[in-house]
């Protein structure tokens, strides 16, 4: 009796405490994506060295050409300066460390400044990627609203004729609103392919935040 007591005084959480909830999930997931993206690029270097390094400068010189086409002056002049204050490799030190053979202080060298240098482009990677996806928001924002207004409007239905209500649908369909939005980061950040290759599969990501949101919605309780 007190366990249904408990339950009966819980109320339901409101759209702005919906909201809430998503954006600090958006951000939390977009940070892991650029520790992912770093993360993703050591891995690369240490699996297939400098050829590794090969492929992560040239998908960032296909995105900054993409960066080119869509930005306005001011954005790219802004986006430059922070890029070029990332430098693209890191030397060896002239110092030497002390009470450690000359050899294995070179061996130490030569493995720590690839994983270095692919950390560096990584970062000037992850500025790109931020850049394309906030490009890529208005859509996932657009969409999302209308899917937002569309299932609001379905509820306000189902309350009006007193249409059966499945606490079921809502409990299930809410996951698949962050599931989506994490597809679009994690194709746009961490895989270490070009923008033009991944259009097709953000497309279908904000389609599905979208028809989760709408889903979502029309599965709030209709008495709140």
């Amino acid at each position: 009796m007190m366990q249904q007591k408990i339950q009966k005084t819980q109320k339901a959480p409101t759209l702005l405490q919906w909201w809430a909830w998503l954006v600090t999930r958006f951000v939390g997931w977009l940070v892991m994506g650029c520790f992912g993206c770093v993360v993703v690029a050591i891995i690369m270097v240490i699996l297939h060295g400098l050829s590794g390094l090969t492929s992560l400068q040239a998908v960032i010189q296909n995105d900054y050409q993409t960066v080119v086409a869509t930005a306005k002056p001011a954005t790219l002049s802004l986006i430059n300066q922070v890029l070029n204050a990332i430098p693209n490799a890191i030397t060896a030190p002239d110092w030497s460390l002390p009470m450690i053979s000359q050899q294995y202080q070179r061996d130490l060298w030569t493995h720590l400044l690839p994983v270095a240098s692919a950390a560096l482009l990584a970062s000037k990677l992850v500025i790109i990627r931020l850049y394309l996806l906030l490009c890529w928001l208005p859509l996932f924002l657009l969409l999302g609203l209308a899917g937002l207004i569309d299932g609001l409007a379905q509820r306000h239905i189902r309350r009006a004729s007193a249409g059966r209500e499945s606490a079921l649908i809502y409990h299930n369909a809410k996951p698949l609103v962050m599931l989506s939005l994490l597809l679009g980061i994690f194709i746009d950040l961490v895989l270490p392919i070009s923008i033009s290759h991944t259009e097709e599969i953000l497309i279908l990501a904000s389609v599905l935040f979208a028809l989760a949101i709408q889903v979502t919605a029309k599965s709030f309780k209709k008495y709140l």
